[in-house]
């Protein structure tokens, strides 16, 4: 048994749970929430949690929610423009 606490409630679980889940059974998922910071770490909401955690439910408002959204558009995009474009090669660099 372990414990996902977030700011003002805590639940707890006896198998792995993803961030969505534990938000949504702590009823505070919402069409805003984007993206979430495990014990301070950002992560998307697929993330596993699976000992006791700290989570911070990030928004494209926040800082970290904004970045996790780029990044991912970033994926997203490099993804669409490869299908279309098979003969482009990808670089790196920050999401932007």
């Amino acid at each position: 048994m372990f414990n996902v606490k977030f700011a003002d409630k805590t639940v707890s679980f006896s198998s792995p749970v993803t961030a969505y889940d534990a938000a949504k059974e702590a009823e505070l998922i919402s069409r805003e929430v984007i993206a979430a910071k495990i014990n301070g770490k950002p992560s998307d909401l697929t993330t596993l949690i699976d000992a006791d955690a700290e989570v911070e439910l990030l928004t494209f408002a926040d800082e970290d929610g904004a970045r996790v959204l780029r990044h991912t558009a970033s994926h997203v995009l490099a993804a669409a423009v490869k299908r279309l474009y098979p003969e482009t090669k990808l670089t790196i660099g920050p999401a932007i």
